[in-house]
């Protein structure tokens, strides 16, 4: 699948599934990790993870998505999602490492 239509689908899946405004931060950081994995053909594209971080519930701030030599890509593929004073790291899969999602913010 084009990974334009994966993003579109992980967004739409996540429209109907509707988003608890009470959700931690490690849950929200959780469920960003599993909606990159839907999307993943589209590596670390920083069009799609600001579109899948738009997608987390409204108290939910996803930091760290940045792409300072313009290549498209996320730098290097950690994100912090915090949500009421929690924080959560979410270490994106590639680059010859598995991911996973840890409370507290990343280093």
């Amino acid at each position: 699948m084009h990974s334009g239509l994966k993003v579109a689908a992980v967004l739409s899946a996540l429209l109907l599934a509707g988003c608890s405004s009470e959700a931690t931060a490690t849950e929200a950081g959780e469920q960003f990790f599993n909606d990159f994995q839907a999307a993943e053909a589209a590596g670390w594209d920083v069009d799609m993870l600001q579109s899948l971080a738009d997608g987390l519930p409204k108290s939910a701030t996803v930091t760290g998505i940045a792409d300072d030599d313009g290549d498209g890509l996320d730098d290097d593929g950690q994100v912090s999602v915090t949500e009421d004073g929690d924080w959560a790291c979410v270490i994106l899969p590639g680059k010859a490492r598995d991911g996973n999602v840890s409370s507290g913010a990343c280093s």
